[in-house]
């Protein structure tokens, strides 16, 4: 996300934030590599602020930072609830194209964000191939085999505006017509 971050504001520029849940440990840690990631790059956090991940509650935040910061370059959601409240906050507030929206994961309500060009960046979790590989290599353990290393890396997939269309979601989530 820092790298889209740094990508969306090459020149610098200001940024507010929605955390995500307070305490979690996936967000405390996304949010303080984050910060580390960005410094020098001349990006200024004027407001932050953690919430439970849902849309509404991202609605309400983003608008408040939009009505402090009218003139906010960017705004971080942490993950594709509340960063599709930001990017729903932005197109009430018609901000489009003027603040950005930075997030994570690839749903459906975020890609049609992003489509009407109120998302600029989202780093996609790879859902669906984490589960695969997954169960590949419990499928190994099972069978008495070691696994190949200790760590398994999957990476992140950066989706823009120039590349929504020609993302390849197959890894990125279920098909539309997926019933479990």
């Amino acid at each position: 996300m820092a790298e889209g971050a740094k990508q969306l504001l090459p020149d610098g520029g200001t940024m507010a934030a929605l955390t995500g849940p307070p305490g979690a440990v996936w967000t405390t840690e996304r949010w303080k590599c984050f910060q580390q990631d960005i410094e020098g790059a001349g990006i200024d956090i004027v407001a932050e602020q953690s919430s439970e991940p849902a849309v509404e509650r991202g609605v309400a935040i983003a608008s408040d930072f939009l009505q402090r910061y009218p003139d906010v370059d960017l705004i971080y959601g942490a993950d594709d609830t509340v960063g599709v409240g930001a990017a729903q906050a932005v197109q009430e507030a018609d901000r489009c194209g003027e603040t950005m929206v930075l997030t994570a994961v690839f749903g459906r309500q975020a890609e049609q964000l992003m489509k009407a060009g109120c998302i600029s960046f989202i780093a996609a979790l790879p859902t669906v191939a984490i589960g695969r590989r997954s169960v590949q290599e419990a499928h190994k353990l099972i069978q008495g085999q070691e696994p190949e290393s200790d760590v398994i890396s999957i990476p992140l997939v950066p989706v823009t505006e120039e590349n929504v269309d020609t993302v390849d979601i197959a890894d990125l989530r279920e098909p539309d017509d997926y019933q479990p």
